[in-house]
């Protein structure tokens, strides 16, 4: 993985946080289909499930280390979507494990102190009446550039 810098910093940590899971072979027994952005809409064609990366956020004001370097909390989310609420779980529990047993890789692109925010799941019916359970994951790093 490139190192982040400021320059690069949106698309690289979202590039390599897509790269762990792509590549992670648990998540590719439970899910085929890993989204590099945020969809539209919810869609049966895309073939259930799926996992969305979304991009990044990052704080519009740093901490101050020193006077060039400065300290940023990302956010990233991550959701897994597929009509079986069991599905979800275990691919929600694999993307996490994934994170969580790359951090050289991670730490390598200047992405420290691995942490998962937030999750949520929520229930969305779609125009034929089916029901998708979308789980949002908010995985959070440290990025000091």
């Amino acid at each position: 993985m490139t190192a982040t810098t400021y320059a690069n910093a949106v698309s690289n940590i979202q590039s390599t946080v897509y790269g762990i899971i792509n590549a992670d072979a648990t998540v590719a027994t439970y899910c085929k289909h890993i989204i590099d952005g945020t969809p539209l809409k919810v869609s049966r064609e895309r073939g259930f499930p799926y996992i969305i990366v979304g991009t990044p956020s990052m704080p519009r004001t740093p901490r101050v280390l020193n006077n060039a370097t400065f300290d940023h909390d990302i956010t990233i989310p991550i959701t897994v979507a597929s009509v079986k609420e069991s599905v979800v779980r275990n691919v929600a529990d694999s993307v996490m494990n994934a994170l969580n047993s790359n951090q050289s890789t991670t730490r390598t692109a200047k992405l420290n102190w691995f942490k998962v925010k937030s999750t949520s799941m929520t229930p969305q019916m779609l125009d034929d009446g089916t029901i998708v359970y979308m789980y949002e994951i908010n995985v959070g790093y440290r990025f000091t550039g």
